[in-house]
């Protein structure tokens, strides 16, 4: 039974698989549910997202401890770790999967001095499972010259993830041969630095209707990517109102200089001055590849953008335009932010890609806060044609 708290809400479906392909709708015992897909700081590294749910437990039927409850199976519980779990809304006819993922426990709490009983349950999404796979080392390296994305895809298969749920770019650059040494996480994380794109798992439908995937996008994503080319929301006091703006103007992004190196290459440096960053474990095939990334670097990391960080939406207030953007807009979409600076009265208008999405939810209650990654120097580089210069076509920006 789904769960709608007012007719200005979604409905919101809580289902979890407790045993093979039957989903179980757990949705009428939810009490409150947070949800976190947190920033890569502009990294490209997002990490696991989360979802905490305290669970109405008055006749334990969530506790593990229960062998004659409803989710029992010959006499033992299947309310165990990793068991499949997603929360799903549904507004306006359209349905959006806002989190997918494996339970990490199930925790009895007996609130209001024991006269209570509540379960949490935590989950994180399958990203957290690429860590626990340590590596296969091959007799002989294979893969030299493959490209980026489909070195993803071979460090996806050694580990056994589902590929059914996940979608991958075909990459911009091409790389050294690999032995799979070391764990998933750590591979990929090599393999995107040294791309300079993103990892993410994402709970899109289009990509699994029941457990979303793991997306994998190339340097070149945020140019030729419709979502992150054109805006796909405004936020402001005319459309989607907005509290708690988050702003910046810190040295914390500020690149002016980016001396890369690939294993077995030589420093590859763009721009002058401090501060200064440095690698010299990039997997890149070739020094130009890892030229192409290191003025990349330098270009986004232009110093002088005021930055909108982040802000929280009420989709309550403005149900018609607000919750679309609650519960459909994805990590490193585009999005407009205009903001009225209070006292002063001075207008900013910012482009933004959403680099992070939190959900708090509660009966006729329901807070959705966005973390941003600017868009400016982005634009500055299309605008001033840095794309098509010989070093970075060499480096693969085109398909």
């Amino acid at each position: 039974m789904t769960v709608q708290f007012s007719a200005n809400f979604p409905v919101l479906g809580l289902f979890a698989n407790f045993s093979g392909a039957v989903w179980t709708d757990i949705s009428e015992y939810v009490r409150r549910l947070d949800i976190d897909r947190g920033p890569s700081r502009e990294t490209g590294r997002y990490p696991a997202g989360s979802m905490t749910v305290q669970l109405a437990n008055r006749d334990a039927r969530f506790s593990p401890a229960n062998t004659s409850g409803p989710y029992v199976s010959g006499g033992v519980t299947q309310v165990v770790a990793e068991v499949k779990v997603r929360l799903e809304a549904t507004w306006n006819s359209v349905t959006y999967n806002l989190f997918c993922g494996l339970v990490e426990d199930w925790q009895d709490e007996f609130p209001d001095s024991g006269y209570d009983a509540v379960t949490v349950l935590t989950a994180l999404d399958p990203l957290t499972t690429l860590a626990t796979w340590n590596g296969s080392p091959l007799v002989s390296v294979v893969g030299n010259g493959e490209r980026t994305g489909a070195r993803i895809s071979r460090i996806l298969d050694a580990v056994g993830f589902d590929g059914a749920t996940r979608s991958v770019m075909t990459g911009d650059d091409t790389l050294q041969a690999t032995t799979l040494t070391g764990s998933a996480t750590e591979q990929i994380n090599l393999v995107t630095d040294s791309e300079g794109g993103a990892l993410w798992y994402d709970p899109l439908r289009s990509i699994n209707a029941d457990m979303g995937g793991l997306v994998w996008e190339s340097r070149s994503a945020l140019k030729t990517n419709t979502r992150s080319t054109v805006s796909q929301a405004t936020f402001s006091a005319a459309s989607i109102g907005f509290r708690d703006p988050r702003t910046s103007s810190g040295r914390d992004f500020i690149v002016r200089y980016a001396g890369f190196a690939r294993v077995g290459g030589v420093e590859q440096g763009s721009g002058s001055g401090l501060p200064r960053l440095t690698r010299y474990d990039l997997v890149n095939e070739t020094d130009v590849g890892v030229g192409a990334l290191s003025a990349f670097t330098v270009a986004k990391g232009k110093p002088g953008d005021y930055r909108i960080t982040g802000l929280t939406i009420d989709p309550i207030t403005k149900p018609a335009t607000a919750w679309p953007a609650a519960l459909g807009l994805r990590v490193r979409d585009r999005a407009t932010v205009a903001m009225t600076i209070p006292v002063s009265g001075l207008v900013v208008n910012k482009n933004v890609f959403i680099d992070g999405i939190s959900h708090s939810i509660l009966p006729m209650q329901w807070a959705t806060s966005f973390d941003f990654a600017s868009a400016t120097n982005f634009d500055t580089m299309i605008a001033a044609s840095v794309w098509t210069t010989g070093l970075w076509d060499t480096a693969g920006w085109w398909f």
